[in-house]
């Protein structure tokens, strides 16, 4: 029993010791910078899209707020080696107050928001983030993450599109 309580302390300890909410550069395996387009094929359907860009589905899904989301990613090109530049999940059915209280609690609180309150903004060094949370249960929420240096994305999802 001893033992057991002396693991749960060292265990505590460690995680007080992490930094909480450094900015981080994805969501679940998917990293920018990292992943790669040959990384979405493997897990998933990649197509190419009208943009030169590819969009890969039927990825494993993703828990926000308690909830359970389709992801989806886009890359630069076609080249195996291209690199992540979006990464999109969708919650059909959304607890829209859920998904804000659990992005803030990973990324921190919004930096800013829509006027109508619908769209949170958060900008970090790493990336920025939109979320898609409306204000009636029954709407779907949608949740982007793309590079900082991306200024028409951003300006796009900022105009929600």
């Amino acid at each position: 029993m001893r033992f057991v309580l002396a693991l749960v302390l060292v265990a505590a300890a460690l995680a007080g010791c992490q930094k909480k909410n450094a900015d981080p550069n994805g969501v679940g395996p998917w990293q920018f910078g990292r992943s790669k387009l040959a990384d979405a094929e493997a897990a998933g359907r990649c197509i190419p899209i009208e943009s030169g860009e590819m969009h890969c589905l039927g990825l494993s899904a993703m828990q926000v707020g308690g909830q359970i989301g389709d992801t989806q990613t886009y890359f630069a090109s076609t080249d195996k080696s291209a690199a992540l530049i979006e990464i999109s999940i969708s919650i059909k059915t959304c607890d829209a107050k859920a998904v804000a209280a659990d992005l803030s609690t990973r990324i921190g609180p919004p930096r800013s928001q829509s006027e109508d309150g619908t769209q949170l903004f958060w900008s970090m060094s790493t990336m920025f983030v939109r979320a898609l949370v409306p204000d009636k249960q029954s709407g779907g929420c949608e949740i982007n993450f793309v590079q900082p240096k991306d200024e028409q994305r951003i300006a796009d999802l900022k105009a929600g599109k």
